[in-house]
This record gives structure tokens, sequence and C-alpha cells, in this order.
């Protein structure tokens, strides 16, 4: 037996089932990282689709109470606009009847002043006489 029979004999049945062998893990090892990097990216993405829908839920609630808060200002505004048709009625009304009143008293002024005149003729007519 030669030296190079000797040391394949030693070194050999072990190195190549030792190559073999890491080989196999190595590949073992980089297909088991593969899959906890995948496990860790699906769970990355499930609590991004848990985000979203909740987002989308309140985002849904949120139009829910607006689109109520929307409606009752609403109402709240025909009411206003109602009440205020009311009153411009009735401050209408007010004006012209202060306006009635107003040419009834200038009437008035009128007719009062001729009768002053009447009377003051009438005492300096009587004076006379």
């Amino acid at each position: 037996m030669n030296w190079i029979e000797l040391v394949v004999g030693i070194f050999g049945g072990g190195t190549i089932s030792s190559i073999f062998t890491a080989i196999f893990y190595q590949q073992k090892n980089k297909a088991d990282a593969r899959k906890a990097s995948a496990e860790a990216d699906g769970v990355v993405i499930e609590n991004y689709q848990k985000f979203v829908i909740d987002l989308q839920k309140q985002r849904e609630e949120d139009k829910k109470l607006s689109d109520e808060r929307i409606k009752s200002l609403e109402d709240q505004l025909k009411d206003v606009l109602e009440r205020e048709k009311e009153y411009l009625k009735q401050i209408t009304l007010f004006l012209e009847e202060r306006k009635s009143l107003s040419d009834r008293i200038s009437y008035l002024e009128k007719e009062n002043k001729i009768l002053k005149e009447k009377i003051v003729k009438g005492f300096s007519d009587g004076e006379k006489h």
C-alpha cells in the first residue's frame, strides 16, 4: 500500500462524507432560513392586512358619524331658516304698521296745526268784535 492509498483511506471516506454532510446541512440551513423569513413576511403581511381592515372599519364608522352630524346640522339650518323667514314676515308687518302710524301722525299733526290756527284766528276775530 502506498502512502496515497493510506492518506485516501484515512481521510477520504470521512472527508467525502463530511463534505456531502456539510453541503446538505448548508442547503438545509438556507432552506430553513428562507422558510423562517417567509413565515416572518407572512406575519408582517397578516398584521398589515389587519391594520388596513381596522382602518377601513374606522373610516366607515367616522363617515357614518360625519353623515349623522351633517344631517343634524342640515336639519338645524333648515329650522333656523324657517324661523328667520317668520321673523322677516313679522318685521315686514311691523315696518308696514310703523309706516301707517307715521303717516297717521303726520296727518294728525297737520290737522292739529290747522285747528290751532282756526282757534287762534277765532280768538283774534273775537277780540275785534
